[in-house]
């Protein structure tokens, strides 16, 4: 998979439709044969498709346009996991879970080692840049 940072919201947008083509998770659940639970919970809402961050544009915004920080969900997982609950179960997750799910998420269109690498990268990211962002240089 490509890894590119954008310039603006519309490209990134553009091209993570194009290549998710469909939710990620749904793609994931049904892979795993529990696809019919999210159908349940997420009544028109599994229909509606978002492009999610994996690491929140608001609290990481020199993330926001990396394409390996986007994936494409339906609006109810993305609604879920913005509020920190799990779309399955709908019970909070903790930061690790967080990271199981994103995990399961990118299984969807990619092997477990490549997903392995695009987590790790990210995660590594948003601690590099966490611990400098926002500070003053003097």
């Amino acid at each position: 998979m490509e890894h590119t940072t954008y310039t603006s919201d519309d490209d990134m947008i553009k091209d993570c439709r194009e290549r998710d083509r469909g939710c990620q998770y749904l793609k994931y659940l049904k892979r795993v044969g529990l696809a019919n639970d999210l159908y349940s919970k997420a009544g028109s809402l599994v229909e509606v498709l978002d492009v999610a961050h994996v690491f929140p544009k608001g609290a990481f915004p020199w993330m926001r346009h990396d394409s390996w920080n986007v994936v494409l969900l339906n609006r109810y997982t993305h609604s879920m996991i913005d509020q920190g609950k799990h779309p399955s179960t709908g019970k909070p997750i903790t930061p690790l879970q967080r990271e199981v799910f994103w995990f399961g998420v990118f299984q969807a269109s990619m092997s477990r080692a490549e997903a392995f690498d695009r987590l790790t990268y990210l995660t590594n990211l948003s601690k590099q840049r966490s611990s400098t962002h926002g500070k003053s240089e003097d």
